[in-house]
């Protein structure tokens, strides 16, 4: 609950300070599309609705979607101001690649207000307390499981199979 606070709050203070500088307001209503209901990224954009609520008195309509595609389409038809996405509707729209290769798509001009990295590749990997990897490089000729995803978390899997001994059992 903590970290969800912060992260309103942080997503509160980017969101509103341009407008504070300049004297600006915020419109009534925003509008940004995140992950599917039930996911953190979907409760994160509520939390950061009802601190905007609370402190501006702004309503921040939240667009579930299920995949970057659809969670990017909004945004690129100007039906949403922003969209709470990953590797996907961010690096791979900008760069029109993947499910952004269409002429249609990409490159899309895509701008970051805010990013929350997992450590210096943007990756985290979950490993047992005793297997002694401290660091990415520990996971060298080691087994690991690597399973399917979406096109960003294809690319992750496609770094990690460098590293590891992939283990598709």
């Amino acid at each position: 609950m903590k970290r969800t606070a912060s992260l309103a709050t942080a997503a509160l203070l980017a969101l509103s300070a341009p407008a504070f500088a300049d004297g600006a307001k915020l419109p009534g209503q925003l509008s940004w599309t995140a992950y599917g209901t039930g996911s953190a990224g979907y409760n994160q954009s509520v939390a950061i609705g009802g601190a905007l609520k609370n402190a501006l008195g702004v309503d921040l309509r939240v667009l579930p979607g299920k995949n970057d595609v659809a969670r990017t389409e909004p945004l690129r038809q100007g039906k949403v101001q922003f969209s709470a996405t990953g590797v996907g509707g961010s690096f791979m729209a900008q760069e029109g690649v993947f499910a952004f290769g269409k002429k249609r798509w990409g490159p899309q001009p895509v701008r970051v207000l805010l990013a929350n990295n997992g450590g210096a590749i943007n990756l985290s990997v979950g490993v047992a307390a005793d297997a002694g990897i401290k660091e990415y490089k520990d996971l060298k000729g080691q087994a690991c499981r690597l399973g399917q995803g979406c096109a960003g978390a294809q690319r992750q899997r496609d770094g990690l199979s460098r590293l590891c001994r992939p283990d598709l059992g």
